[in-house]
């Protein structure tokens, strides 16, 4: 049974369901979109269970890894980041949804710090060691990012490798990459003041006509466009 100031994580492709509760007390259900990870992955490393819990939460379809629970009540650090976050998205104040961002960031952190605190369903194979490193590699390194680089970094073949990352996450290493690239352009465009061809230059892109094209079949826009969108708001 869950204590006052414990953490649940759930796999995300679990069923589940909770027992009834007592009158006064309270249950507060943090949904986490993948998509927030694109920025935790550097943070992760591969000797700990979360962000191995992480990798499988996010791209396996399985039941393997249900769950974390976190006995963390007397960790002052992490009740404190809770607490901050519970009362950003109450206020919903000016720049809540990127404060909540990085409290959850901080969030995280602190949970891998505090690891031993944390009970788990079972260990994880080498493929998800593969899957960590290789996200890690592809956010650190995605200017110039190769699979033969990364297969030689991890001592694997490269068309292995490359399987093991479309079975666990549903996109090939291209893919993702291409995803990293787009998410820091946009990142830049929003950001900074930088011209149109050096962002393409610093994401990794030298063909101008290339990076517009699929720039505008993600966002609908091209950069010129996006960046003409935020000036008027």
């Amino acid at each position: 049974n869950l204590k006052q100031g414990e953490l649940l994580f759930l796999n995300q492709h679990i069923e589940h369901e909770i027992a009834a509760c007592a009158t006064e007390d309270i249950i507060i259900n943090f949904i986490i979109q993948p998509q927030f990870f694109d920025f935790i992955f550097s943070f992760l490393t591969t000797e700990n269970r979360i962000s191995n819990f992480l990798i499988n939460s996010l791209y396996n379809s399985t039941q393997n890894g249900q769950f974390l629970y976190f006995k963390v009540s007397e960790v002052k650090s992490i009740q404190a980041l809770i607490k901050k976050i519970i009362i950003e998205i109450m206020s919903s104040a000016f720049m809540s949804d990127s404060t909540v961002k990085l409290y959850m960031g901080l969030l995280i952190v602190e949970l891998i710090k505090h690891a031993d605190k944390a009970e788990h369903t079972e260990d994880y194979p080498v493929q998800h060691y593969l899957i960590v490193e290789s996200l890690k590699y592809i956010d650190e390194n995605f200017q110039k990012a190769s699979l033969y680089e990364l297969s030689s970094q991890l001592n694997q073949p490269h068309y292995a490798l490359s399987k093991e990352i479309k079975k666990a996450t549903n996109y090939t290493f291209k893919e993702l990459l291409q995803e990293k690239r787009l998410s820091k352009a946009k990142e830049l465009l929003e950001s900074t003041n930088m011209p149109i061809t050096t962002i393409i230059e610093q994401v990794g892109y030298d063909n101008v006509s290339y990076f517009y094209r699929i720039f505008k079949n993600k966002y609908n826009q091209t950069p010129k466009q996006f960046r003409e969108h935020l000036a008027k708001k």
